[in-house]
């Protein structure tokens, strides 16, 4: 042991060097910890209050898609009106208005103001001049969409907006209820207030002249009150969140502004400075007594027991030092030991306050690290639960939560299959996944079993670390997206039969009529009335009789070629019979069908495809079939795969007529696997071929090789949606520049099992 005359008396001074070394750095730790703190405290409620509002942004502009693209097809169905067409124009909006809940109103006036269509439909406001509104104004000299100031209806209680914008003669003007919209529904509903920052007391969002479209308060929305401390430098402003304090009603406010330059709204957040500041100065109390309790109780503590763990001190520095040698016999007491150098009571005390320090910040970060994963967790839209290996539920999120209405508490530890009974039918997925250590995944499940159809994916995914943990299974709300591709795939096929209506129209209507009429002109003159007057006299100045004309006819065979010429009238009549069957909208139903028999339907149908504009005839295209007599039966959804093969055929037509390719054939082949499993169909064209890069994007929505106005890029993707998702199916491409074209199509002749 070191023994040293000259060293400082630990026995005599503990209390005073105690007191110094605690004390000194709590007390500047404190001074830092309230300064970092409070800027921590304050940066984490503006990064809070940012994240809140962008989220708000985010959503205000995706909610406010539809009704954009609500306008835009508005303009197309004009584009598509003939000779400005006002009947169709009106039928058009009157669909999307019944369509689009937002819509309360639309209207179609003319560059006088004159209103020349509105939906829903009131012949009483037709004709009627609104060349005075703000919305006809300022859209009179812009094309672009703009919107304006809301306002309050006679005898509605919730805001509207104007959405207007020129197109070509005409003046479109949407008028939206602004609580139909998805973003509305949010800002006064339980998911707003669960994520809302509780410290915020006021939530607005004004229109570009400060009216209030969203208040907090509900009277300040149906009063139409006007908020006058918006700020003028947000007009120009890029987006990004800016504070500024007020006083509203004297109560003096931290208000976070953000401003939206599409819709020139703004929104806006106010939290009472006091509670601003409230948890801050919480802090500094709070740091303030620790460091006052720390001093007291180091003096105190120092004094009392310094007598006694002085011997005890000097043995532990002695094992220490021994130890520290690897000297395990220990060495005698000092005979002393009231005096001994401070050092070594300094490092030692530095020694156990470094290992607390590293302690403490450990269970810190640990403590940090869960409630980061459990926020995130709990902040996600998808239902997550987490089973173990006996599937009793480990994991239940907020979004679980909201499904069953049972709180996370009260589900850990039990079963599975009671807390979510909606699972009953996945049992067997989650199974599997747990056996084979694999993600599993079901799509389009309406799992919670209501009226309105409600469709979910679900993904399983096995916890694996040194051994088996369990599952994890997430369910995701994707209703909203299948509707879209139904209406996809019913928008992509009302294009088809636009096209097919005109061949229609140009190689049957017309020449059906005279063709009929004349037959049976032909008819009643030469065999079935030949007893006429009109008959006899022409037969009498023509020198024959009416019998030599009947038995003349009959030698050359006359009636039967009448026969033939309306036996051809009648196919022509089942041609546009398989049209309008074609026509009608899918139902989801599947049936038996043999597919040779629909690949000559389609082939009919495709027969008859004409372009208005002469671009190509489907005609003069020569087709190939090679349809295997032994396939068996398939089931499916018989007019969505009629769809997708009358799509390949008529793109690969079109390609062909468009680049010129000599002698233009289009092969169609269809045979079954060696199993009998799948059912293979071909369709194959020696047209200009594609690229690797196109080759890549083909399947891709709105991608497009046509030009402006020819085509709108969800043909192929719509049919990989139907091949794919409703039949579980595969569709692939192969392709060689300048040589030609293949799509090759599987599909299971039981049908989609998860469909």
């Amino acid at each position: 042991m070191i023994n040293d005359t000259k060293g400082v008396s630990i026995k005599k001074y503990l209390g005073l060097s105690l007191t110094a070394v605690v004390a000194l750095p709590v007390l500047i730790l404190g001074i830092i910890g309230v300064l970092i703190s409070a800027n921590t405290l304050s940066d984490q409620i503006k990064e809070f209050d940012r994240v809140y509002l962008h989220q708000i942004e985010t959503l205000i502009e995706q909610q406010l898609e539809r009704p954009i693209n609500g306008v835009m097809v508005i303009s197309k169905l004009i584009d598509r009106a003939k000779k400005n067409n006002l009947t169709h124009i009106q039928s058009g909006i009157s669909a999307i208005q019944q369509q689009h809940s937002h819509f309360a109103v639309i209207q179609v006036a003319d560059l006088d103001g004159k209103v020349i269509a509105i939906a829903p439909y009131d012949e009483d406001l037709l004709g009627i001049d609104v060349s005075g509104h703000d919305y006809f104004n300022s859209s009179i000299d812009s094309n672009k969409l703009l919107w304006g100031a809301s306002f309050i209806p006679e005898g509605s209680e919730t805001p509207h907006s104007t959405l207007s914008m020129r197109y070509k003669k005409y003046i479109i003007t949407a008028f939206l209820s602004l609580n139909n919209i998805g973003v509305f529904k949010y800002l006064s509903g339980e998911i707003h207030s669960e994520i809302q920052p509780k410290n915020v007391k006021i939530f607005t969002l004004t229109d570009q002249k400060g009216t209030f479209i969203y208040h907090s308060n509900e009277k300040m929305v149906k009063t139409q009150a006007y908020d006058s401390r918006y700020f003028s430098n947000l007009q120009n402003d890029n987006g990004d969140m800016q504070v500024e304090n007020v006083v509203l009603d004297g109560i003096e406010y931290r208000a976070s502004i953000v401003f939206l330059p599409k819709m020139k709204w703004k929104v806006a957040l106010y939290t009472p400075l006091s509670e601003f500041q409230a948890p801050v100065m919480r802090l500094i109390v709070m740091i303030v007594v620790i460091i006052i309790s720390v001093i007291i109780m180091a003096i105190v503590f120092s004094y009392f027991i310094s007598n006694k763990i002085n011997d005890a001190l000097n043995k532990l520095i002695i094992i220490s030092d021994a130890i520290g040698k690897d000297e395990y016999e220990i060495p005698p007491e000092d005979k002393n030991p009231s005096q001994t150098k401070y050092i070594e009571f300094n490092q030692l005390a530095n020694s156990f306050r470094l290992m607390a320090t590293k302690v403490k910040e450990r269970q810190t970060e640990i403590k940090r690290v869960h409630s980061y994963l459990s926020k995130i967790v709990n902040s996600m839209p998808s239902i997550l639960i987490g089973v173990d290996t006996d599937l009793n539920v480990t994991l239940w999120n907020s979004a679980a939560e909201a499904a069953v209405d049972i709180n996370a508490p009260d589900v850990y530890g039990r079963q599975l299959i009671d807390v979510f009974p909606l699972l009953k039918h996945e049992i067997s997925i989650i199974e599997e996944s747990k056996n084979n250590k694999q993600v599993k995944y079901v799509s389009k499940r309406n799992i919670f079993e209501s009226e309105t159809p409600s469709f979910h994916d679900i993904t399983v995914f096995p916890l694996i670390a040194d051994d088996l943990l369990g599952v994890v299974i997430r369910i995701d709300d994707v209703t909203d997206k299948v509707q879209l591709e139904e209406m996809m795939v019913q928008n992509e096929k009302m294009l088809s039969i636009g096209g097919l209506a005109a061949g229609m129209a140009h190689e049957i209507n017309n020449p059906l009529a005279g063709m009929m009429q004349t037959a049976n002109v032909i008819n009643n003159r030469l065999i079935e009335k030949l007893d006429l007057p009109a008959n006899q006299k022409a037969a009498e100045e023509a020198g024959v009789t009416t019998e030599a004309i009947a038995q003349y006819m009959r030698a050359r065979e006359i009636p039967r070629m009448i026969q033939t010429i309306k036996d051809s009238g009648k196919h022509a009549a089942e041609v546009v019979l398989n049209m309008l069957a074609f026509a009608r909208k899918g139902d989801r139903s599947k049936s038996t069908i043999n597919i040779g028999e629909l690949i000559y339907k389609t082939l009919e149908i495709a027969a008859t495809d004409y372009d208005m504009k002469k671009e190509y005839d489907f005609k003069q295209i020569k087709v190939e079939k090679e349809i295997d007599a032994g396939i068996p039966s398939l089931v499916c959804e018989q007019i969505k795969i009629q769809q997708v093969l009358l799509n390949l055929i008529r793109n690969s037509a079109q390609a062909m007529q468009e680049t010129g390719t000599e002698n233009p054939t289009i092969y169609v082949r269809s045979k079954a696997s060696a199993d009998g499993e799948l059912i293979n169909i071909e369709v194959e064209d020696n047209g200009p071929g594609m690229d690797e890069e196109t080759m890549k994007r083909i399947f891709e929505p709105f991608y497009t090789t046509k030009g402006v106005g020819k085509g709108t890029g969800l043909g192929l993707s719509v049919s990989y949606f139907i091949i794919t998702e409703n039949h579980g199916g595969e569709i692939a491409v192969s392709s060689q520049k300048g040589v030609g074209t293949k799509f090759l199509i599987s599909l299971p002749t039981k049908g989609n099992k998860d469909g």
